[in-house]
């Protein structure tokens, strides 16, 4: 992770790596530090809006793959976020920082609850307790907490920077899905050069120089059972707004839009290859590809379906992210990682089970 660190950095705000798969008494306020271990892209960037709203540096979180957990600069690129706020990637801050501002015998993990008596468990089950160990964190105390996240003002009037110079928080400061007004934020998180690299690899040799349509098939057992729980009254569900705005001005969350059918993915994706003149096709999908209904529908079109089932999710981002067009799925914060990067560099999206007004 990046910023050169000082001695004059004195507070650490640390958000603890949920589900996906931090002062010396001479130091500047301004100069805080706050750590975040936090639950994927969109955790992420809603912590970057929310750390520079309450002025506390913000230390970037190592992310698990199935079989090691990884330096946050391996997966983004570090300097594009100093762009917009004071960050630091955890190890530089653990190796640089940690043994002045935040020593052993002073490490709090901070939760919020209801109740003043409430347990944190900062370390307990996973992938709180896997996050913990790898960075060899361990907590001397723990504190429970009534005021919300996103009251700054009483937040923090509540933590002074003297008092709490390291914020260790064992959720992220974040709603979900992620705010639409922290959706402009999205232009700071920048790929690896590595990640780059190796997604474009994949894309030349699958599509050579040719564009291609991109597709993000959710369907998996543990969707169809999100979705079933979808009713007419739904204004919004998981990730909506990306396709019905902030204030559902573009109609309501259907289930077709959340599991669409099988001739509604058929029927969008021949009708966006003709409009396109597209003749390949990249699919990311949790579980059904849908290969052969795919090429089954698009024959005499001379269309190639490929699903590459990478060892990382953020392959099939990159390459989504790349395409000429894409079909997401509306309900779906994975697509809705895609949009944003899509809208950033000005490449047209569309949604299986929602048509435009």
């Amino acid at each position: 992770m990046w910023l050169q660190c000082s001695a004059r950095i004195a507070a650490l705000i640390v958000l603890v790596a949920n589900p996906t798969h931090s002062t010396e008494s001479n130091a500047e306020p301004e100069n805080d530090i706050g750590t975040c271990a936090l639950d994927g892209c969109d955790s992420t960037t809603s912590a970057l809006s929310w750390a520079k709203k309450i002025n506390r540096t913000l230390v970037l979180p190592s992310w698990g793959t199935r079989t090691s957990s990884l330096r946050f600069d391996e997966w983004f690129k570090v300097s594009p976020l100093q762009e917009y706020h004071r960050v630091i990637v955890a190890e530089d801050f653990l190796q640089q920082l940690a043994p002045q501002v935040w020593p052993p015998e002073k490490r709090t993990g901070m939760c919020f609850t209801f109740k003043p008596d409430g347990n944190c468990n900062m370390k307990a089950g996973q992938p709180s307790s896997g996050f913990w160990t790898a960075l060899g964190v361990n907590f001397a105390h723990e504190l429970s907490y009534q005021v919300h996240w996103d009251n700054i003002k009483q937040f923090n009037e509540t933590f002074s920077r003297i008092e709490y110079p390291v914020i260790a928080l064992k959720g992220a400061p974040a709603p979900y899905p992620m705010r639409v007004d922290d959706w402009p934020l999205q232009r700071y998180m920048v790929w690896s050069d590595r990640l780059m690299e190796e997604a474009q690899r994949h894309i030349t040799r699958l599509f050579k120089k040719e564009k291609y349509i991109g597709l993000h098939l959710r369907n998996g057992a543990d969707w169809e059972k999100a979705c079933s729980s979808i009713t007419p009254q739904y204004e919004h569900y998981m990730a909506s707004p990306q396709c019905l705005g902030k204030f559902t001005k573009k109609g309501t969350v259907t289930k077709n839009m959340c599991l669409p059918s099988a001739e509604e993915i058929l029927t969008l994706t021949r009708k966006i290859v003709k409009s396109t003149q597209t003749t390949n096709i990249y699919v990311a999908t949790d579980n059904n590809p849908m290969i052969a209904e795919l090429e089954q529908r698009l024959q005499g079109l001379k269309v190639k379906v490929v699903n590459l089932k990478p060892d990382l999710p953020q392959t099939d981002l990159i390459i989504l992210s790349q395409a000429h067009h894409f079909i997401g799925n509306c309900i779906s914060s994975f697509s809705a990682f895609v949009k944003r990067e899509r809208d950033i560099a000005g490449r047209p999206t569309s949604y299986f089970g929602f048509t435009k007004s």
